[in-house]
């Protein structure tokens, strides 16, 4: 990862996108084992559902503190209620990959105890894209402990929604790759499913449509999708 980001730091979101949509990471997400062990800590019934959201596999560079491209992933303190869907009700799956969770590669941080208090204040930083904008504010943190999670490659953190955690920093040699998702439980009356839009960083199907057919609506519509920044497709 570290030499293909010197080549073209394009290449390491490919890999990170196409890792988290392989069958193989969907069913180390969705393993019965994990889901059991969810509905016990959310004191649900044995055949209560689950929607997973925001599922993928992450990346941390060495000593990248200041690269807020969306394959690097290090985020101040938050929640992630502002991450995912209003109002829902889930619990967080971490683990870490190739490498054990250390302080060194840049393990989670918690605040032990802070999901039992009323929701923090909390900020919003624009200039950081997607939903990543948003973190505690710092007189907020300094009411708790500040503990690193550390584990060995194999095992899976679970944690409340209102848990208030962030990135380590990397100091380490070594990318740092970790999987994580939202378990939401659907039975909850504020439950409602998103769309997901996908970005294409390549052609567009209309501009292959269009190449292909030659057809003066798709020729609008890639203009339209010019003129609205990065072209964008939905389900």
């Amino acid at each position: 990862m570290i030499a293909l980001k010197a080549i073209d730091p394009q290449y390491i979101s490919i890999v990170q996108r196409a890792i988290s949509r392989t069958p193989e990471f969907f069913y180390l997400s969705s393993k019965p084992q994990i889901s059991e062990i969810a509905r016990k800590l959310m004191n649900l019934s044995e055949d209560a559902p689950f929607y997973i959201s925001s599922c993928g596999m992450v990346f941390a560079h060495p000593n990248s503190t200041s690269d807020k491209r969306s394959y690097h992933v290090e985020l101040d303190w938050h929640t992630d209620v502002f991450f995912t869907i209003p109002r829902s009700q889930f619990i967080h799956i971490w683990s870490p990959f190739v490498h054990d969770a250390t302080i060194d590669i840049g393990t989670i941080w918690v605040c032990p105890k802070s999901h039992k208090d009323a929701m923090p204040k909390q900020k919003i930083d624009i200039n950081i894209p997607y939903n990543h904008r948003y973190s505690v504010e710092v007189d907020e943190i300094s009411k708790y402990e500040k503990i690193p999670v550390e584990v060995k490659r194999g095992t899976l953190v679970l944690f409340a929604r209102d848990l208030i955690h962030r990135s380590g920093k990397n100091i380490s040699d070594q990318v740092r790759y970790s999987m994580v998702g939202l378990y939401h439980d659907v039975n909850q009356e504020a439950f409602q499913p998103f769309s997901t839009q996908y970005k294409y960083y390549g052609q567009t199907p209309e501009s292959y449509y269009y190449e292909i057919f030659k057809h003066p609506d798709a020729r609008k519509i890639m203009y339209e999708q010019s003129a609205h920044g990065e072209p964008v497709g939905g389900v």
